[in-house]
């Protein structure tokens, strides 16, 4: 691509010497006629002189080389007349052509419009003009008459507008287009100039009379405008712009008077038909213009067309046939345009709001170029701090965000730094922030913000607070934290926060918040304090809302007059809140939590009438806000579902996560968008961020939307585990709890937990060491390494813990039959200490835990009756049957629990118990018969618990067999699967001295570790306490020990004699 370039400015350069034929190229053609090469020299052409241009042509094109056949580049000429050279120059050759180069035309008497001979300069017809531009206006000027001069003298020795308009008024019959221009250049510098310079009063000139004779004077100018040539065309642009630069300029802070307004009416807002023949014009004679003509008219333009565009995309002139040749061109005569020519272009066509990326596409490049010429010559282009600022913006307005152009500018920038002031820096610093282009200048990494940094801080005390406010925001908009920087700008505003706009002191604010700077706590303590006494009026909805979004960022709440002044300015602006606004206050106040009824109403009105307007990011932080302060509101949340269902190929990943996880907060169901939310994510969860599927999996779990979309969580686990390390532990715990409690079992995603989570238990909260062990026992994987190291790492916590963490806890071991005395023992003292803490729920768990575990311990049961009798009017029907159970087994009365008021709510929730309630509570019943109470359950429903308790499928174990065959083998003839009155079923029952006894063989089933069950301490009792037979217990690990027959014999027959 380099080579290619080179190979057409070298054909560039050689045409142009050769167009122009003067006795220097014949001379030229001589001295390398003889077979002599040609090499490429970097530079670029300065002077816009013919004889200069002439001259630096050959320069560029022609230099000493070695002996070789071929340039340095490689680059062969062909074999036409403008690359027809062979070899280099020879010594006494190039010092003849460096004689005659430096001698010129004075050797010669050449006066750029013909030979010595006084032949005329032939015409090149490869090219589209002859002659520079510069030269070939000359040749096409009209000699100004005498009077015209004369009137020209008198123009210029005017005081006044009044005295300049009426003298051209005077003379319209006789004004040339030239003095026509000079005119309006002369009205241009006096409208720059103070009412009464010079002791004119231009305050009580006749705004009539001046206006007829201006409108006069400006037909007058259109109608020459078909005869004007590109010098006057130009300076009639120049002049004309020049004139509403000044009059908008100067109106922007000062009230308008009557004759900045009779301007500006004239030339912009009544009409722009002068400006429409200009441009014509410009169209018909394009191939005359020069580089600094072209970019002299654009930027009239472009001034023109900057106010109009200000406000609105559209204006009234079609630019877009004037910017086409104006490419055209550039593309022709790229070497005449300087590179401020190039600033101008940019610059023109980005204000007029006109696309042209091809245009932008060769300018870029050809600065590149230059740059890359710059840096090899010692001919570098001299570039200004204005004119590289004023390129990087317009590049970056004209949203033209060329890498490689951004990276070249500041390398262009790098040696200059420490010649910019406050505002270029800032000038050159926000181009790159609005394109998002951080260039790296060195190996280490150091960018262009490292640098403007280092040239910031050392300038500090000199930066204006709009420096300071367009500094910070630069970096914080690109993500640069540069802590030194942001220190010394916070330092260095505190004491001068009076000094900055409100604009200015949103920016500030706004911009240090995304990267707080060591006095956080004070800067923005300064800023509150400045806006309370400053108010709020000043600020528009925009600052207003960036105010409040930065208070909220960095979790600044202390100020509450602050906060307040921001609530009452918001409720009263709502109405005139666009989208942004109402998205971003409502985000700031639910930041902070800080709820404000009024507000939210308000903005809730301007949400819906205005949802067509939210993008996708707008939408899922409104929703986030309002349900985080649980502002429930159905209409709104109905009209974000359907305006979201709408845009959902918009929604970025984090923005899905966002909305499911709002509406899953809500009461309302929506179960067709998280229906989308799915159907668009499933083949896309790649490009989740490890957040965005914690919070997919958390949503859809608590808006108990994953039974419709099992294949959703199916595959969110599946990316889950293709990312070791990169969820943390804490969001691999919640999302255990979510599969969990969607009851989905996939022992895929829990091994991958327990293997992301072993290492980091102790530093799990109670909290999450609770809903881990809880969430693995309750899907069945009872991974035995993770519960042995929570509960040893957890030893000694247990007054850390909460209610629902301790009976979450205790159940997940019950359940998963964990024998850990030290583990139930301290949930056991840690429970009674906080027992009034427990939910009916809790305290069911925890009790129906010690009990099936076997730990029935009184001190606990005793602690918890009174607080659980509290609670009891919460208590649904499986609360109501485990507290009943459990203190069957535990075999503890209490008259506070268990009254009439136990016995009703059983009664009220009887339709609501399912098989293992009615059984337990029919346990409970038989144990207020054993304590011979009143209380027992009314006839009817007691009836209806013996049914289904006494409903039972027999299974008998291969170990009951051959306990039963070795009863026949002693002689006892036992009776096999007996129920009792109770309805409990023995294993067998036998005669034994006139006495029935029962036996019970307890398998693995019957124990937690070798300690019995709650169940079969409870059966055992009941049976023995009610039903009045006795048990024996044949333990299942005793048994198989036993080898022989007469083993198993003596161990029976020692069983029975011990029974009592």
């Amino acid at each position: 691509m380099m080579l290619q370039q080179q190979q057409q400015r070298f054909s560039r350069n050689i045409a142009a010497a050769f167009r122009q034929s003067n006795p220097i190229g014949r001379f030229l053609c001589s001295a390398v006629g003889s077979g002599d090469n040609i090499e490429i020299k970097k530079s670029r052409p300065r002077s816009r002189n013919r004889d200069a241009q002439f001259n630096t042509n050959i320069r560029r094109s022609v230099r000493l080389g070695g002996d070789n056949n071929e340039s340095s580049h490689g680059f062969r000429p062909s074999g036409d007349i403008e690359n027809s050279f062979q070899k280099p120059l020879s010594g006494a050759n190039l010092r003849r052509l460096e004689d005659t180069l430096s001698r010129g035309n004075s050797q010669h008497g050449w006066n750029g419009d013909s030979f010595p001979n006084g032949n005329s300069l032939p015409r090149n017809s490869n090219t589209q003009r002859s002659l520079p531009e510069e030269d070939n206006r000359k040749s096409k000027h009209t000699p100004e008459s005498a009077e015209n001069k004369q009137l020209y003298q008198s123009i210029i020795k005017c005081m006044t507008i009044n005295d300049t308009v009426k003298v051209a008024y005077d003379h319209l019959d006789i004004l040339s287009p030239r003095t026509t221009a000079a005119v309006w250049k002369h009205l241009s510098s006096l409208l720059s100039k103070p009412p009464h310079h010079n002791g004119s009063n231009e305050i009580n000139i006749d705004e009539r009379r001046l206006k007829k004779q201006l409108v006069l004077f400006l037909n007058h100018t259109s109608n020459q405008i078909a005869t004007h040539n590109p010098t006057v065309l130009s300076n009639t642009a120049h002049a004309l712009a020049s004139i509403v630069k000044t009059a908008l300029v100067l109106n922007e802070n000062k009230k308008h008077n009557g004759v900045k307004q009779l301007f500006r009416n004239l030339l912009i807002n009544d009409n722009l038909t002068i400006w429409n023949k200009l441009l014509h014009r410009y169209l018909q004679i394009e191939q005359s213009f020069g580089a600094r003509q072209i970019a002299t008219v654009a930027w009239s333009i472009a001034t023109v067309l900057q106010p109009i565009t200000r406000n609105t995309h559209n204006n009234s002139l079609d630019v877009a046939p004037f910017f086409g040749a104006v490419h055209r061109a550039f593309q022709s005569n790229t070497d005449e345009f300087s590179t401020k020519h190039m600033v101008n272009l940019a610059w023109s066509c980005m204000t007029c709001r006109h696309s042209m990326p091809e245009l932008f596409d060769e300018l870029a490049d050809e600065f590149i170029s230059r740059r890359l010429d710059d840096e090899t010559s010692d001919n570098e282009e001299s570039l200004d701090a204005v004119t590289l600022c004023q390129l990087a913006s317009s590049f970056a307005k004209a949203r033209h965000n060329d890498a490689r152009l951004f990276e070249a500018i500041a390398r262009a920038v790098l040696s200059k730094l420490t010649d910019f002031d406050g505002r270029q820096l800032a000038n050159l610093i926000q181009p790159f922030a609005f394109a998002k282009i951080v260039p790296v200048l060195a190996d280490d990494g150091r960018t262009l913000f490292d640098e403007v940094a280092k040239v910031a801080i050392l300038q500090i005390k000199s930066l204006a607070p709009q420096n300071m406010a367009n500094i910070v925001w630069a970096y914080a908009t690109t993500e640069q934290s540069n802590p030194a920087l942001f220190n010394a700008i916070a330092q260095e505003a505190t004491p001068r926060l009076k000094e900055f706009s409100s604009k200015q002191l949103a920016n500030l604010a706004w911009a240090l918040s995304k990267h707080p700077p060591q006095s956080k706590e004070n800067i923005f303590d300064q800023i509150a304090l400045e806006v309370v006494n400053r108010g709020l009026e000043s600020f528009t909805n925009q600052g207003l809302t960036m105010m409040a979004h930065s208070f909220a960022t960095v979790g600044h709440t202390t100020d509450d007059e602050f906060w307040n002044n921001v609530e009452e300015a918001a409720t009263k602006r709502a109405s005139e809140f666009g989208y942004l606004e109402c998205v971003q206050m409502a985000w700031s106040f639910a930041t902070i939590e800080r709820p404000s009824d009024e507000l939210f109403r308000r903005l809730e009105r301007v949400a819906i009438s205005n949802i067509r307007t939210f993008n996708s990011q707008g939408l899922s932080n409104l929703s986030w806000a309002f349900s985080l302060l649980g502002y429930d509101s159905l209409p709104l949340f109905q009209a974000i579902a359907e305006s979201s269902m709408r845009k959902m190929n918009e929604f970025k990943p984090a923005e899905k996560a966002m909305l499911v996880l709002s509406f899953s907060r809500i009461s309302h169901p929506f179960p067709s968008l998280f229906d989308k939310v799915a159907s668009r994510s499933i083949s896309e969860l790649n490009s989740f961020g490890s957040l965005d599927l914690f919070n997919m999996v958390i949503s859809f779990s608590k808006a108990d939307a994953s039974k419709r979309n099992k294949n959703m969580l199916k595959a969110i686990a599946d990316e889950i585990v293709c990312r070791p390390s990169s969820l943390s532990p804490k969001m691999l715990v919640g999302i255990a709890w979510s599969y969990a409690n969607e009851v989905f079992r996939y022992p895929k995603l829990f091994n991958f937990i327990s293997k992301e989570c072993l290492g980091y238990c102790a530093s799990f909260n109670s909290q999450e060491v609770a809903s881990l062990a809880w969430s693995f026992v309750s899907v069945g994987c009872r991974d035995r390494l993770l519960l042995q190291t929570l509960a040893e790492k957890s030893d000694n916590r247990w007054q850390e813990f909460n209610a629902q963490p301790l009976a979450n806890m205790v159940w997940a071991y019950a359940t998963a039959e964990e024998d850990r005395p030290p583990l139930f023992e301290g949930i056991a003292d840690a429970a009674v200490g906080i027992k009034e803490d427990f939910t009916s729920q809790g305290v069911s768990n925890l009790l129906w835990a010690f009990a099936y575990a076997g730990y029935p311990e009184q001190h606990l049961f005793q602690s918890l009756a009174t607080p659980a009798s509290l609670v009891l009017h919460e208590a649904n029907h499986q609360s109501l049957a485990n507290i009943a159970w459990a203190y069957s087994v535990a075999n503890v009365e209490d008259s506070s629990l268990f009254n009439e008021q136990f016995v009703n709510a059983c009664v009220e929730k009887e339709h609501d118990f399912d098989y293992q309630g009615f059984r337990q509570l029919h346990q409970w019943n038989v144990w207020r018969k054993e304590l011979n109470s009143d209380i027992v359950l009314p006839h009817e429903l007691g009836t209806r618990c013996y049914n289904e308790f006494t409903r039972n499928t027999l299974v008998i174990s291969d170990l009951q067999k051959q306990v039963a065959s070795v009863l026949h083998s002693v002689g006892l003839n036992p009776d096999e699967e007996v129920e009792t009155k109770s309805g409990y079923m023995l294993d067998a029952t036998f005669i034994h001295n006139g006495k029935v006894i029962g036996l019970e063989v307890d398998g693995p089933y019957h124990f937690v570790g070798r300690k019995k069950k709650g169940n079969t301490i409870l059966k055992q009792r009941q049976i023995a306490n009610v039903d009045l037979i006795p048990v024996i217990s044949v333990p299942y690990w005793e048994w198989i020990d036993l080898q022989t027959l007469d083993d198993k014999e003596g161990y029976i027959l020692n069983k029975i004699s011990q029974s009592k």
